[in-house]
């Protein structure tokens, strides 16, 4: 089993009352990364394009490079990333999705971020839409800027209910698994990109299937038949490692769990609003890093994963 761990690392999930976009739960990822370091993870950041202006951080990131610790990636927010077809206040208040972009638009954005965080980082390879506003229009794009690998499906849930610039605009990943897969290009095999779903399981994924169908997801739900969510959230460690144990059993070759760098900071986030509650956050983490390590799990970032599991990978990043 190997271990991929993802932060979206990004502003303070609002803007302030001048509406200015802020950042300041960066400075809680230090430690954070020492509690990955100390258990062998090597963590990839993905990177929106707000934080690549804080000077603290850059250092951060570039030693985390130089001592080949974990990864940058890349992480497409639309409304903090130039170039700009929409006004501040409509950008800040529905936080579009990236697919609600046309697509010249949003390669524009793409090429803008990527560019930006390889002048400070380092090559990028790996990607997450911000939002998990990701469609499958998008793979060429990827393709054509040199990413190998993306992780923006959330399998057995839909966003299709959550608004961004238009209302119920948000994808649907309900009818995908956990299973990592390839998202076909149409001209050029090469050009293929890699998808790591986050680690979203089901229990009893056959029965689920046929009760969703014929039922309902709310009737599977009654039943105790819904997705495990493997982030941190606020979730006990056994759950954790339930579903680590879930993945192992039912023969995952990877888990890819993530979180957003705005839950280390207090009133950055709903679910993490006190000190208190982030101190038992890390802690959560770093039991949930021990246990992996025990069980033999091997550790590598999104890309790493990426060269592994399809090894024709490898020769693209090589290029």
């Amino acid at each position: 089993m190997i271990f991929v761990f993802t932060v979206d690392t990004e502003w303070d999930r609002k803007p302030d009352k001048n509406r200015n976009v802020t950042v300041r739960n960066l400075a809680m990822l230090p430690r954070l990364h020492e509690i990955c370091v100390d258990a062998g993870v090597r963590p990839t950041y993905m990177c929106a394009y707000e934080v690549i202006a804080d000077k603290e951080f850059c250092k951060f990131g570039k030693a985390v490079i130089k001592k080949n610790e974990g990864e940058i990636g890349t992480h497409l927010h639309p409304w903090t990333n130039p170039p700009f077809f929409l006004d501040l206040g409509e950008r800040l208040s529905r936080t579009p999705f990236p697919h609600e972009y046309r697509l010249d638009e949003f390669e524009e954005k793409l090429f803008y971020l990527k560019r930006e965080l390889e002048k400070r980082f380092e090559r990028q390879r790996s990607y997450h839409a911000g939002r998990f506003g990701f469609i499958p229009e998008h793979v060429s794009v990827l393709s054509r800027a040199g990413f190998v690998v993306d992780s923006s499906v959330t399998p057995h849930v839909s966003w299709k209910n959550v608004s961004g610039l238009k209302k119920n605009s948000g994808p649907d990943f309900s009818d995908l698994s956990a299973m990592p897969f390839i998202w076909k290009t149409r001209n050029d095999s090469r050009l293929d990109i890699l998808e790591v779903p986050v680690s979203i399981l089901i229990a009893y994924p056959f029965l689920y299937k046929i009760v969703r169908q014929f039922m309902g997801k709310n009737i599977a739900r009654c039943f105790g038949m819904h997705p495990l969510w493997l982030r941190p959230l606020p979730q006990t460690i056994n759950y954790l490692e339930k579903i680590a144990s879930l993945g192992t059993k039912q023969r995952y070759p990877v888990l890819c769990m993530m979180m957003h760098s705005n839950e280390l900071a207090p009133g950055c986030n709903p679910y993490f609003n006190t000190q208190d509650k982030v101190e038992l956050l890390l802690k959560r983490l770093k039991t949930f890093f021990i246990f992996l390590q025990k069980g033999g799990v091997e550790f590598l970032t999104l890309t790493e994963f990426a060269e592994k599991y399809k090894p024709d990978i490898h020769k693209r990043i090589a290029q």
